[in-house]
């Protein structure tokens, strides 16, 4: 008996050393200038085979490699400039989100189309910043797919991020855009709560020093946030030598930020021009240009105050 199951597994040795093995080897090879980048796509088309897409930084292509690489799709920037990049950026359900990007300017632009289209579908406009993460799902449990994005601008030593969503298919605004005084890395899209609609995480990294996860979903009623939005005064860095940053959430009727010695006596008073988020700088001088002591001193506006420390 052992010796027949050694026969047996001798016969398996043998009949596994002598099956045939395919070789790895180069099919094929194109040549590309410096500024292509080619990667494999989702099935397009349909036909069960995925496409390959090359992109220049102009235009993307897309070709069908169980055709003989035919060309099936191409889409262009029709906006094109120097320093500016245009590529895909999102797909979902036959929906493409190209993204436009100049990050020397600061200028940006996403055109949605529905796959294989010759025209998109719609377009953000021209937004002052460089769009940095996003994502396709349906965040308010309509049956619908929404599209969520972010940007960002820097700008006098700060950050400035916004973010919004919007129908996927028609650009109808969903949630209008949320700003804040910071650098937003999200929204991230996913299933956090476990129900029917998908969530957005958002970590704010503001200005101030603080950061913050955010979940944002749905509710009875729209999107609202699970947890605190920015604080309505922030002061940074602290200490700080020479300037300070102030932002704060102008309230009606607050006119005026006011910055305050220990003692209680009022140093300086920066004005708001404006209602809503506004950042003020203070530049360690008193109400008649002459440089204040080194110390700390309480930054005031409505009912909020923040101790910032001068270092001469």
């Amino acid at each position: 008996m052992r010796d027949t199951i050694r026969l047996l597994g001798a016969l398996s040795l043998i009949g596994l050393a002598s099956a045939p093995r395919a070789q790895l080897s180069e099919l094929w090879s194109v040549s590309e200038n410096d500024l292509v980048m080619s990667w494999l796509w989702p099935d397009l088309n349909g036909d069960g085979v995925q496409e390959l897409i090359m992109e220049d930084g102009v235009g993307s292509w897309f070709y069908d490699g169980a055709s003989d690489y035919e060309q099936v799709w191409y889409v262009e920037d029709t906006n094109s400039s120097a320093n500016t990049i245009f590529g895909l950026w999102l797909q979902k359900s036959g929906w493409c989100v190209f993204r436009q990007q100049n990050s020397t300017d600061q200028q940006a632009r996403l055109h949605v189309y529905a796959a294989s289209a010759t025209t998109e579908s719609w377009n953000t406009g021209l937004l002052p910043g460089n769009i940095t993460e996003g994502g396709i799902g349906d965040f308010d449990g309509d049956g619908q797919l929404e599209l969520a994005w972010s940007w960002h601008s820097w700008d006098g030593g700060a950050w400035t991020s916004h973010w919004t969503v919007r129908n996927l298919a028609t650009g109808a605004v969903e949630l209008a855009v949320q700003t804040g005084a910071g650098y937003l890395s999200g929204p991230w899209p996913g299933n956090v709560e476990g129900d029917a609609s998908e969530e957005l995480l958002l970590n704010w990294y503001w200005n101030s020093g603080l950061s913050q996860l955010i979940c944002w979903g749905a509710s009875d009623t729209a999107l609202a946030p699970l947890a605190p939005a920015a604080p309505d005064l922030q002061t940074w860095p602290n200490p700080f030598n020479p300037l300070c940053h102030i932002d704060v959430a102008a309230e009606a009727g607050v006119g005026s930020v006011g910055i305050f010695n220990l003692a209680g006596q009022e140093v300086r008073r920066l004005p708001l021009t404006s209602q809503g988020r506004t950042n003020l700088i203070w530049d360690g001088l008193d109400q008649r240009g002459r440089p204040a002591a080194s110390g700390t001193y309480l930054v005031r506006a409505g009912g909020h105050t923040r101790p910032v420390t001068l270092l001469r």
